[in-house]
């Protein structure tokens, strides 16, 4: 049973906290950072 909890808790770390991360980092880039990136990723 633990080692399923380790899964599981694994999993809502890469699909859930994660990337609440990235995008908190994402947001305090400088504007003109984050245009090109974007440009670079091709998003809107």
């Amino acid at each position: 049973a633990i080692v399923l909890f380790e899964l599981l808790n694994m999993i809502a770390e890469s699909q859930i906290a994660q990337p609440k991360r990235v995008d908190e980092i994402f947001g305090r880039l400088p504007e003109g950072a984050k245009k090109h990136i974007k440009k670079r990723d091709g998003t809107p």
